[in-house]
């Protein structure tokens, strides 16, 4: 028998999913030689109507093995068919760098699982006067996978002038396009473009 399903359409039971609150949650899980340590994790479910309701999960102590992330943060508003509105937050440091990351996205449930993600990232390590901020924009299809967007950020490099890139990509699950790379730094520009399989 083969082991290659199609995909399905996927519907959630809005209408009855109970309320849900959890407070001072504690988790500890241990997968191989990583783990994962949440401390006073947070979620709620409730419902706004028969076919749309939110859920929001975090987790404002988080420790995990070898990731320098340290508080997250999930928050979704939900249909029968679709994410409606995903956002996902999350925060850490390490060493001398402070990382923050914002998502929003919106998710089909369909047979295709159509997305659309907004990405912003920065990076600070006021010590070493380095500091970054990224920017994604993508959209498509999940199943098969068929995302394509751009990218853009600035920032500053110790030694350096400010940097800033602009850069559009596009995948289809086989193959990761970057189609064009802009970089502009210490008064010049490179460009390039690249692909990986």
């Amino acid at each position: 028998a083969s082991t290659d399903e199609a995909p399905t359409a996927i519907e959630l039971p809005i209408a009855y999913l109970p309320a849900l609150s959890i407070s001072a949650g504690q988790l500890q899980w241990s997968f191989g030689a990583s783990s994962l340590v949440a401390h006073d994790w947070r979620a709620s479910y409730r419902a706004i109507d028969d076919s749309s309701g939110r859920l929001i999960v975090e987790l404002p102590q988080l420790q995990i093995a070898e990731l320098p992330l340290r508080a997250l943060k999930l928050d979704l508003a939900l249909s029968p068919h679709r994410i409606e509105r995903g956002v996902l937050e999350a925060w850490g440091s390490g060493d001398s760098l402070e990382i923050e990351l914002r998502s929003s996205f919106e998710l089909g449930l369909g047979v295709s699982r159509p997305v659309k993600l907004v990405l912003e990232a920065t990076v600070e390590a006021p010590l070493d006067s380095l500091n970054g901020r990224l920017q994604a924009e993508v959209s498509g299809a999940l199943q098969p996978l068929q995302l394509a967007g751009t990218l853009s950020g600035e920032g500053q490099v110790p030694g350096l002038s400010a940097v800033e890139w602009q850069g559009q990509l596009h995948t289809d699950g086989a193959r990761f396009n970057l189609d064009s790379l802009r970089v502009e730094l210490l008064g010049g520009e490179i460009t390039g473009r690249t692909s990986y399989a």
